[in-house]
């Protein structure tokens, strides 16, 4: 039986604080935590995090590559009671030619407006050595509610994109206990199959933080595939029991510089109802 091997190139899983790439001593690792987020009558978010290597020991943001942040709100269907993430900001991604089998292929979309992190143009103050504030520099637009359910997730990448941390931090604006939660899956659950699979150069290592981006906002351009989470896992994992796939249509997805990902061959190793091997989180059951 053939094993998921082609998974390894979209999600990358593991707890909040240190990743060590094969061969990095821990003073060159990296820790990352967000400790608070407030957002104020102007809808703009300041974030509390700390830095530090893999010893514990402070770091500065010269010693890191970059820090960036993304935000979404949980929203909840008043009828069904279900949950789906939706990012605060996205980009404009034009569809592109590709090649498949050395055929020209034409984007089934022109573009899409795909969830992404804050641009960047806010601010870093430092509180102490190894802790800091971001300011975004945009606020939060339309839909945003203080009462509703708020993430905050970090990619932060020192030296090497493998060398990350992808720290999380769920709040409510607001304040009080958040109304409702969405942690379908955990890292642990996906980590223990892949032992650890990394995403986008190897900076994605969480599934909290992939589910952020991945909202029912996410198409991909080229093909007209969502990028939905829920849906791309639960395709991914089907693979060559896709009935799309066994009536001869592959499943595949296209990256930003035209690279193809098929996964109409993958097979799960095990009987795909078996739903309590992924479904882990506290909210599985959803």
């Amino acid at each position: 039986m053939k094993i998921i091997a082609s998974i390894l190139l979209i999600f990358g899983l593991v707890s909040f604080g240190l990743l060590l790439a094969a061969g990095t001593p821990p003073s060159q690792g990296i820790t990352s935590e967000i400790t608070g987020v407030t957002i104020g009558d102007d809808k703009i978010p300041i974030v509390t995090f700390t830095l530090s290597d893999g010893n514990g020991n402070p770091l500065s943001m010269d010693e890191v590559q970059s820090v960036r942040f993304l935000i979404d709100r949980i929203e909840q269907d008043p009828e069904t009671q279900l949950t789906h993430y939706v990012n605060y900001f996205t980009r404009e991604v034009k569809g592109i030619e590709y090649q498949l089998q050395g055929k020209t292929m034409e984007p089934a979309l022109a573009s899409v407006n795909q969830p992404t992190f804050e641009g960047g143009q806010g601010t870093f103050t430092e509180v102490k050595p190894g802790t800091y504030t971001y300011t975004f520099g945009q606020a939060l637009g339309d839909g945003y509610d203080p009462k509703l359910t708020h993430v905050v997730g970090a990619e932060v990448i020192r030296g090497p994109r493998s060398v990350a941390a992808n720290p999380t931090f769920t709040f409510v604006p607001a304040g009080g206990d958040p109304p409702v939660t969405r942690l379908i899956s955990t890292t642990d659950a996906c980590n223990g199959c892949h032992r650890e699979v990394e995403a986008h150069g190897g900076a994605r290592k969480r599934v909290e933080l992939c589910v952020l981006c991945h909202t029912p906002q996410n198409v991909d351009g080229e093909t007209g595939n969502s990028l939905d989470f829920k849906v791309m896992i639960h395709k991914i994992h089907s693979g060559e029991q896709l009935p799309s796939v066994q009536a001869g249509t592959p499943y595949y997805i296209v990256g930003g510089r035209g690279d193809i990902t098929d996964f109409s061959t993958i097979a799960w190793p095990q009987d795909t109802r078996n739903c309590t091997t992924c479904h882990t989180g506290p909210d599985g059951d959803h």
